[in-house]
């Protein structure tokens, strides 16, 4: 049993000293890759193959640790640049031997070396974007960047309307990882253009609103106006989920185990209570594609880490208010939730709506729990939030106690329930 103790997350700390390499049971591939591009089954062969050789070795007299063997093949990709495949190795590895320093520091060293999470504001150069169009529909701005009449990239401006922030799209982006998500933020990166020439390229589209450009809160540097905010990586694939119809999916927060591991997620489109959606037939036949295989089990363990990394960062539009616009803001493609929009994360003050729908599940994921049990305050500040401003700071603040609520609502299930029913997910 793990303990909350005056703000001390004594339990992880304790565990994190040596993984266990006795826990040796092969994968199935469920859940074990980490970015988008590294298939489960590439990942459970190179654990099982991790697994195997220990236990050859144990059979042979010789001392061959499965863990040092991970880190091994987890550094080598690592210096071949390797950075996805990297990261789904450390997930896999922490799925088969539990949460430890050796795996955290390796995880660290991917971390810190990736240039995704890495990235520095940089200019827009002249050959990269050939028009801004704006991006229909939503609250805030938002603009596609074209490349010769393609859209490679959507971009979110600082702007003067405060209900999204591009900054904290930036700062959920680089949570992810950290919290073992196993879902999917498209990569974002800061970066700027001159008022000049962001306006020109504005201009090149007709159907644009002109005056919308005063929406825009420029920043001076050097005399010189500039648009800054993030550049995300283009979705062009994706189903609506409708996450508000709870009733149709919270089923999988009560089945066995057993049966999660063995249904599939598709035969979930079947019933009744989708079919209660405007939309219903259409979701079903998108979803049926994006689906796949992919088990219910790992449909769960994704549900359950989405409604956690909203909690933690406060994103309260997930859930539309709205009937018609049931799924909209939940996107799911090739199995794996898509987190497009999280311009609403971070704020400054909480808002109730992520911490219902987090209370209304029991079932969360082991390497999760711990993985956000062990972030540390300052390093995890200066991943998110590099060079914070005041404001930023006392969003992360905010950020940060909902980190810790979160955490004793696990540790009061653990007591309730048992660890092994609270804990339910790898």
């Amino acid at each position: 049993m793990r303990y909350w103790i005056a703000g001390l997350w004594i339990g992880v700390l304790m565990s994190m000293a040596a993984c266990d390499a006795a826990k040796t049971t092969p994968l199935d591939g469920k859940a074990n890759q980490l970015a988008v591009g590294v298939s489960p089954a590439d990942m459970k062969e190179s654990t099982d193959a991790t697994v195997n050789d220990a236990v050859a070795g144990q059979a042979q007299g010789k001392a061959v640790d499965p863990v040092e063997k991970a880190v091994a093949e987890i550094d080598a990709l690592l210096n071949q640049k390797k950075f996805r495949e990297a990261y789904a190795a450390v997930v896999a590895a922490e799925t088969a031997f539990g949460s430890c320093a050796a795996l955290s520091a390796a995880f660290d060293r991917v971390y810190d070396a990736d240039p995704d999470y890495q990235a520095r504001p940089r200019e827009v150069t002249n050959d990269e974007v050939t028009a801004v169009k704006k991006l229909g529909g939503g609250s805030s701005l938002v603009y596609r960047l074209i490349k010769d009449k393609k859209t490679f990239a959507a971009f979110k401006p600082k702007q003067m309307r405060k209900q999204s922030n591009d900054r904290s799209e930036i700062a959920a982006y680089r949570l992810c990882p950290l919290m073992r998500c196993r879902f999917d933020i498209p990569v974002n990166h800061p970066v700027w253009f001159t008022y000049r020439r962001f306006s020109g390229l504005y201009a090149r589209i007709p159907s644009n609103p002109p005056d919308e450009l005063r929406e825009l809160d420029l920043v001076k540097v050097d005399g010189v106006d500039r648009v800054v905010g993030t550049q995300k990586a283009w979705v062009a694939e994706y189903a609506f989920f409708p996450i508000e119809m709870e009733n149709w999916w919270k089923p999988l927060f009560e089945a066995p185990k057993e049966y999660l591991l063995k249904a599939k997620a598709a035969e979930m489109l079947d019933a009744q209570e989708l079919q209660k959606h405007h939309n219903g037939t259409k979701i079903a036949n998108d979803l049926v594609t994006h689906f796949g295989t992919l088990t219910q089990y790992a449909l769960a363990l994704q549900l359950s880490n989405l409604l956690v990394f909203d909690f933690l960062v406060n994103n309260w539009d997930r859930y539309s208010q709205k009937e018609e616009f049931w799924g909209v803001n939940c996107q799911f493609s090739h199995g794996r939730f898509m987190s497009i929009d999280n311009g609403a994360s971070f704020p400054q003050t909480p808002n109730p709506r992520p911490e219902r729908h987090l209370h209304g599940i029991r079932r969360f994921s082991r390497l999760t729990y711990e993985a956000i049990g062990a972030l540390e305050h300052d390093r995890t500040l200066e991943r998110l939030y590099p060079d914070a401003t005041e404001l930023e700071k006392k969003r992360f603040e905010t950020f940060w106690k909902q980190r810790e609520r979160y955490l004793a609502y696990v540790e009061g299930l653990i007591s309730e329930y048992g660890e092994s029913e609270t804990l339910f997910f790898d």
